[in-house]
């Protein structure tokens, strides 16, 4: 008999990956829905150089590479993506508007699942002193625990990301976003255009600037 996609190491992703394949998890911080929205439109993600430095040499070094993406200010995961390409500088080039010249090149990234998964049922997952929702952009974790967190994505309702509101459409307001973002303190390894801004506002979902569907 076949055995239930829950009990799949990655969910959705087709062939199964077997017991001893390796598998690497990156929290994603997009700047703003949108930005996730183009994502799963166009089937290609971009980050910040540093992190693209390192998705890409996870992707050369390991069998699956899973981005678990969070948009800031929403308090949820919104789902999960396989990472397919080495980042190439011609694939869909200027796809992030005034954002692309800040990015790294694109790479192909496969929507395995979307959805809607509050923060609130994801903090029992992790560390206590360190929990999901407090992750940076580009911040790995470790893989039992990522493959703990996309099973428990799987579970949810499917959401069309596509047909919700966007909630930021205007690149001028992105940049201004992202360049508050890096002013604020000194420099992190792997921190994307909103991450403190996001931790600092997120705390969960119905908090006060949470987006909720």
């Amino acid at each position: 008999a076949k055995e239930p996609e829950e009990t799949s190491r990655l969910p959705g992703c087709s062939p199964r990956p077997g017991d001893n394949a390796t598998m690497r998890f990156f929290v994603v911080r997009p700047v703003s829905m949108s930005n996730l929205q183009t994502s799963v439109q166009a089937g290609v993600w971009a980050t910040s150089r540093f992190n693209t430095q390192v998705l890409q040499e996870a992707f050369e070094q390991s069998d699956h590479v899973v981005l678990l993406f969070t948009a800031n200010q929403t308090g949820h995961f919104q789902g999960y993506a396989r990472m397919e390409s080495r980042p190439d500088r011609d694939l869909k080039p200027n796809i992030w508007g005034k954002l692309s010249d800040r990015l790294g090149p694109s790479f192909k990234a496969a929507w395995l699942k979307q959805c809607m998964l509050p923060y609130s049922q994801t903090d029992a997952l992790g560390d206590n002193d360190s929990p999901l929702r407090n992750c940076r952009d580009g911040q790995e974790v470790p893989a039992e625990l990522g493959e703990k967190l996309v099973r428990l994505m799987y579970q949810q309702r499917s959401v069309d990301l596509l047909s919700l509101p966007p909630d930021d459409d205007d690149e001028d307001d992105l940049l201004r976003g992202a360049s508050r973002s890096r002013s604020r303190g000194r420099p992190s390894r792997g921190r994307d255009e909103g991450g403190r801004r996001s931790r600092e506002r997120q705390g969960g979902a119905g908090q006060n600037g949470v987006w909720v569907p």
